[in-house]
């Protein structure tokens, strides 16, 4: 409501930008793009009064008033403490950097890529599409770099500052030493593939974190009785009595990844292990427990046994467990929601053993002319996540309901979850039992992808071309994409009542190549068919887009992160 062309253009050339366009009184733009002389207009098109100062001009309906910043140029790469290379063209099928990968989402900037890097161990880093980050040991090739004004994609965490493009790296050398293998006598045998099942040493495992070398690993399995330690990914160490068969043999390249103890030193790479004998006498090694086999699925990170139930809840307290924790804020991204999310106990309570979630309606007085300000807000500080006015354009959420997760106890990877559960019915209602991503190791939202165990509409009676999406349409599946370009893999079970008539038990089994959905264990659903390919090109996405998931399995994004639980 104060803003005025000052306060825009001071905004923009704040962040970098070459010029600065307000729009339906409020709206502020910045950009560099040249300026289209086709695009003109004549200037009684710009006739709103700005909502700061109603003397001046601020756009109007899809027309900005443009002012110039007084920034000249392509703007900054950010102030490290290691050289620019410049920008460089990157490949789907070929990384350039593919030492190691992290989506710092709307945080990465320079600095914090060059330090992720540094930290790992590796002499490059490259910035790409705003918000990746790639690290590495390979040399970038003189005949991929290209002008720098091919890299203009602003950073994610820092507007001011350039992040790649589009397949272009912006890059960093780090100037650290070469790294090796280290050659522990005849103990050494090479770089070998690994699986997700079965695991290719499949006898123990642990993260060593800042202390992962060769020996640390060595010492560990040799410790635990076992005949062979692997180290992967920099701090992961495996243990198995099995010897590694010559045909997951593969180039010692592929073992790329410095190890967090000692960045001089490699420790494998994603799937790949380099693997020591510990030269444990054959005859000490105890017979394997009858009692625990080792099983794909992870709990908090750490492996588990075949059969084990790692999580159960059926609400028998009087109060949510420790274990739950709530969402307090307005909904906003990715889904901006009609909704407020509230923690008491008016919208969440237990009553004879269920947990009850309870949507109510804000009065109409609230809705066009209220404010809301949440205590306890756990949304972004100082944003419509946290408080908002209504106003003459705008109404706030009409329903307040609660939200819970397990983000902070209990997350996993692969297994089977089952809820047994009562959706709810009324208009404006749409209740989810998702499993969300907890890392987002493929980036922000549905980058890494939801896992939808049971979705129906609150309405009685909603048609749409598509068919009955009433409260008789209980819809399973997956959601993934990019920005704006989302995409489901769902399917929808009719029902001749309602869904939230009673209850259902709905069911989700993950493994490392498919997914099966269950509904009261029948009507199994899969997720992608044997020889289908890969789940984003199924779903429909470009080449472009698919490349991000391309470092990932054929259901990428979902096998790379632990979920958690969400209602």
């Amino acid at each position: 409501e104060n803003m005025i062309p000052e306060e825009c253009v001071s905004l923009c050339k704040r962040y970098g930008y070459r010029f600065a366009g307000l729009q339906y009184r409020s709206q502020c733009f910045c950009g560099d793009l040249d300026l289209a002389i086709k695009d003109k207009r004549p200037e009684s098109e710009c006739s709103y009064k700005c909502s700061g100062d109603f003397s001046k001009i601020c756009g109007g309906h899809y027309r900005n008033t443009v002012y110039a910043t007084g920034i000249i140029g392509k703007g900054r790469r950010g102030d490290t403490a290691y050289p620019y290379l410049g920008c460089y063209k990157d490949y789907d099928y070929k990384r350039r950097l593919k030492g190691d990968f992290r989506d710092f989402g709307d945080e990465n900037t320079p600095e914090k890529c060059v330090s992720y890097c540094n930290k790992k161990g590796y002499k490059y880093a490259g910035l790409q599409y705003s918000s990746q980050c790639f690290c590495g040991d390979q040399e970038p090739l003189q005949r991929d770099k290209v002008d720098d004004k091919e890299c203009t994609s602003r950073c994610s965490g820092d507007k001011s500052l350039y992040c790649g493009a589009g397949w272009r790296n912006t890059i960093y050398y780090l100037q650290t030493e070469n790294a090796t293998v280290e050659n522990i006598g005849d103990q050494y045998l090479g770089c070998y593939n690994d699986f997700i099942e079965p695991r290719q040493l499949n006898g123990k495992f642990t993260n060593l974190g800042i202390n992962a070398t060769p020996q640390n690993c060595i010492n560990f399995c040799f410790e635990n009785d076992f005949l062979y330690a692997g180290l992967q990914e920099s701090s992961q160490c495996y243990c198995g009595n099995d010897e590694p068969m010559l045909s997951d043999a593969t180039n010692e390249t592929e073992c790329n990844s410095r190890c967090l103890g000692d960045k001089t030193k490699l420790c494998g790479g994603k799937f790949k292990n380099t693997i020591y004998k510990t030269n444990k006498p054959v005859s000490e090694i105890a017979n394997e427990s009858a009692s625990c086999k080792m099983s794909i699925t992870r709990s908090n990170g750490k492996p588990t046994c075949e059969g084990d139930v790692i999580f159960y809840e059926d609400f028998s307290n009087q109060t949510l467990s420790k274990r739950w924790s709530h969402i307090v804020q307005i909904a906003g991204e990715p889904d901006s929601e009609f909704v407020i999310f509230k923690k008491d106990s008016l919208h969440s309570f237990i009553k004879d053993g269920n947990l009850i979630i309870k949507p109510t309606i804000l009065p109409d007085e609230v809705i066009k002319r209220g404010k809301i300000q949440l205590d306890g807000c756990t949304g972004k500080a100082n944003t419509t996540e946290c408080s908002q006015n209504a106003r003459i354009y705008l109404v706030l959420p009409a329903v307040e309901s609660a939200r819970i997760h397990t983000r902070d106890t209990f997350s996993f990877r692969f297994g089977r979850i089952d809820i047994r559960a009562k959706l709810p019915k009324g208009d404006w209602l749409v209740p989810d039992l998702w499993l969300l991503s907890k890392d987002q190791v493929y980036g922000p939202y549905y980058s890494s992808g939801r896992i939808r165990v049971a979705m129906a509409r609150g309405n009685e009676n909603l048609l749409s071309k598509d068919g009955d999406l009433s409260c008789r349409a209980l819809e399973i599946g997956v959601a993934m994409g990019v920005d704006e370009n989302v995409r489901e893999r769902t399917s929808i079970i009719t029902n001749s009542e309602c869904w939230s008539s009673e209850f259902h038990e709905y069911s989700v089994i993950w493994s490392h190549n498919n997914i099966s959905f269950l509904v009261d264990g029948e009507n199994a659903v899969t997720l992608i068919k044997p020889g289908q390919g890969r789940l984003s090109e199924v779903i429909g996405f470009s080449n472009d887009i698919s490349a991000l998931w391309s470092v990932g399995s054929d259901i990428a994004p979902f096998d790379s992160d632990d979920y958690l639980p969400a209602v």
